[in-house]
């Protein structure tokens, strides 16, 4: 990690872009990777700290689409090598990047009103913003993943490609199936992978939620931990 961190540390204290390096920041804490298990460790986390700062003044949905490509996240998150549905074999999708995608990167658990208060029932309860149907469906959808490189091939291991490059789609391996996400988009069969991903990342920028809960953070990142 020490190239790492020497990189790191010089660009946050001494560039010009000050404004932009704290936004990558705030967004290196609601987008979090780790290191562990990542080969190669220093250039895999400053092309990752890389689409952060790209997207620091950018446009969150080019960001989501970054975060979901990166095969630092496809690690963190195992979304690669995620294969399609095999239930003669009793092989389901990963579902562990498709609820974080949702929980943590764009919605929140809970349906949230403009200003970033939540929404009640009529018994005064908080509403879900998804089920365990969303996740199941949007990690049907992110199939078909896996690190890209001169020996890439669908379940290859980081140590034998370039993983630091943005990872590709297998459509072999792709769930081609119709699908039905958060918010009752329906993702229609036989598209292929980057088509039905491109079509759930829409989505998801576009749910009412994702504004309020990434600006809040944001505010507690930026400007005050307690935002009214």
């Amino acid at each position: 990690m020490e190239p790492y961190k020497i990189a790191w540390s010089n660009a946050v204290l001494y560039s010009k872009d000050q404004l932009c390096q704290r936004v990558a920041w705030a967004l290196s804490q609601i987008f979090v990777v780790s290191t562990r298990d990542i080969n190669n460790i220093d250039y895999q986390w400053t092309t990752y700290y890389d689409n952060l700062l790209r997207g620091s003044f950018g446009n969150f949905r080019e960001l989501l689409h970054d975060v979901t490509y990166s095969a630092q996240m496809g690690i963190m998150l195992s979304h690669v090598n995620n294969s399609r549905p095999r239930p003669d074999i009793k092989r389901f999708p990963d579902e562990n990047y498709a609820r974080e995608l949702m929980q943590l990167f764009s919605l929140g658990l809970f349906e949230l009103n403009p200003d970033g208060s939540p929404k009640k029932d009529e018994d005064g309860a908080t509403i879900p913003s998804y089920d365990s149907e969303d996740i199941a469906e949007l990690a049907r959808v992110m199939t078909g993943f896996a690190f890209d490189g001169e020996l890439a091939h669908f379940g290859s291991g980081q140590w034998h490609v370039d993983a630091h490059l943005p990872m590709i789609i297998f459509d072999w391996h792709h769930d081609k199936g119709e699908k039905v996400i958060v918010g009752g988009t329906v993702i229609p069969a036989g598209q292929s992978g980057r088509d039905d991903i491109e079509q759930a990342l829409d989505a998801i920028f576009q749910h009412p939620n994702t504004g309020p809960f990434i600006v809040r953070q944001l505010i507690q990142h930026l400007v005050t931990s307690n935002p009214t």
